[in-house]
């Protein structure tokens, strides 16, 4: 019997967890004291790591968006670089596709292959940083901007490996999709975006796990993918609709001078295409966090459906770590 009307609020009440036991950086000054961990689960996963990834953006926006901007920055440039690389050796006149296609016939073409594979390898670089500021928020002492840097700093290689072994689709499958002619263009999209889909899904998991599990480019491949399989569902939602979320965000922030010269608020006279440059890198810099922060949140909620990592957590905390 329960003689004190409290106890069972004292029961309900959430475990403190040591920061050692969870700990993915180094706290933010003033945050040393310790926190009691708060997981829920939710029945619709997909909608609450993007919630919660909106939640995480508005809570942390200034670090988010400083960092993402400083990541993505480096990347761009390497882009530009690659870019006029190809133009100066090869001329652009022509790429040789997977399958033998000849495609590219200009400076769009292998423009659009470099882009899409850039901004793949910007999105990783940037999850990695993200989900050193979620999980921190989530598990232990909240990291700051500079050593989540320094931290993902010190992943990168790791990270680029892993990006390397799980996305070399990408080339195959952009430089295929190029190739296609017109009349034939809608036959190969129904099989490249499933396709995509697929290995985007299956590769999904990688970098919260090289983040919060602390595995080399391959154990985190192996985890990435048991991880994916035991919620498939899931992640190819999460996929589907952070790929429709995010383009509608992309494509609301880029063509805002448009559609605000087009409604007379304002006039850009010659300038409106350094306006809408402005404004697209504006939204990436938006975007990218935003569906990385998602993906981490994602993680989470999967390892505690299928793993009861918050019982695991809770039970740590109150015996000590096995």
């Amino acid at each position: 019997m329960w003689h004190m009307p409290d106890e069972w609020e004292r029961l309900d009440a959430p475990a403190v967890i040591p920061h050692r036991a969870v700990s993915v950086g180094h706290a933010t000054p003033g945050t040393e004291s310790v926190r009691p961990l708060r997981l829920r689960r939710s029945r619709s996963q997909v909608l609450s790591a993007l919630d919660a990834g909106g939640s995480m953006l508005q809570q942390r926006g200034r670090d988010l968006l400083v960092g993402a901007s400083l990541l993505l920055l480096p990347v761009v440039a390497l882009n530009l670089w690659a870019t006029s690389q190809v133009f100066d050796r090869t001329g652009a006149t022509t790429l040789t596709a997977f399958g033998g296609d000849a495609v590219g016939t200009g400076v769009e073409d292998v423009a659009a292959m470099l882009a899409v594979v850039f901004a793949s390898l910007a999105t990783a670089i940037v999850g990695c940083f993200t989900s050193m500021v979620l999980l921190g928020e989530r598990f232990g002492p909240p990291v700051a901007l500079r050593p989540a840097l320094a931290g993902t700093m010190r992943r990168l290689p790791t990270v680029v490996v892993a990006w390397a072994v799980g996305h070399a689709w990408v080339p195959f499958l952009a430089t295929w999709s190029l190739a296609s002619p017109s009349d034939s263009l809608s036959a190969r999209l129904v099989l490249v975006l499933p396709l995509a889909s697929f290995f985007a899904s299956a590769t999904l998991f990688v970098v919260p796990v090289i983040v919060g599990e602390r595995l080399g480019p391959f154990g985190a491949l192996k985890r990435g993918w048991r991880l994916f399989r035991m919620r498939s569902g899931s992640a190819f939602g999460f996929v589907l609709s952070a790929t429709i979320i995010g383009s509608l965000l992309l494509a609301g922030i880029a063509f805002l001078p448009s559609l605000a010269e087009a409604a007379g608020f304002i006039t850009f006279g010659g300038y409106l295409w350094l306006a809408q440059g402005i404004s697209s890198q504006l939204a990436v810099i938006v975007v990218v966090p935003l569906v990385a922060l998602a993906t981490a949140q994602l993680y989470v909620l999967v390892r505690i459906d299928a793993e009861g990592l918050d019982i695991a957590l809770d039970a740590d905390a109150a015996f000590g770590v096995r």
